[in-house]
């Protein structure tokens, strides 16, 4: 691969840990039912609804968010996020993402790897945790468990990515690391949910 094309790599990645960010700021909340405001992409007004199916005509996927949980898509420059309904005493708020990116040739190994690195730059505290072989909406994908602190909260981030068409999907669920165990079942619910719609779009 020429350098040009693994920096272009790089660059997409870096938008996709910027993300990462950005859901860590929409997670954090003092007991209200709304999220710290952040400014969502202009010209998008978001599209918010109380859990169930979530369907992306634009990167033709869907996928399932338990009652009760709030759903926005494009906001925060996320495809959709859901975030658990807010409690009072607890500072930082669950939730599971979806980021579409377009990528450079390059194997979903090679992808990963270069995404974990910039990952580590950017989390405060960042401790990879795991990483193993998974599925991702019956593709072939990678999955990787890690921590980080967020405003002196630990957090803990799984993460699951795959290619396909040219494009990057990568899910996201973190949750407040005391609160991650009994969360993980909820998470695994979601991301098992995610189904793509129609053959692949061309590279």
């Amino acid at each position: 691969m020429s350098r040009q094309a693994t920096e272009k790599g790089l660059s997409v990645i870096g938008r996709c840990v910027a993300v990462a960010l950005a859901l860590l700021l929409a997670a954090c909340q003092s007991g209200a039912d709304e999220a710290v405001s952040v400014q969502p992409r202009p010209t998008v007004t978001p599209v918010v609804v109380q859990g169930g199916d979530y369907a992306s005509q634009e990167h033709d996927y869907g996928l399932t968010f338990p009652d009760g949980w709030q759903v926005r898509a494009e906001e925060f420059g996320l495809d959709v996020i859901g975030m658990r309904p807010a409690v009072p005493e607890t500072r930082f708020r669950s939730n599971v993402n979806v980021v579409v990116e377009r990528v450079p040739d390059m194997t979903l190994v090679r992808w990963t790897r270069l995404a974990a690195a910039q990952t580590e730059t950017v989390i405060d505290g960042y401790r990879s945790v795991a990483t193993s072989r998974s599925r991702l909406g019956g593709q072939p994908a990678w999955e990787h468990r890690f921590t980080g602190v967020q405003d002196g909260t630990p957090v803990t981030f799984l993460q699951v990515s795959t290619l396909r068409g040219g494009r990057a999907y990568v899910m996201t669920a973190v949750s407040a690391s005391g609160e991650f165990r009994s969360s993980l079942d909820e998470f695994r619910r979601i991301i098992d949910s995610f189904a793509f719609e129609g053959p692949a779009p061309s590279s």
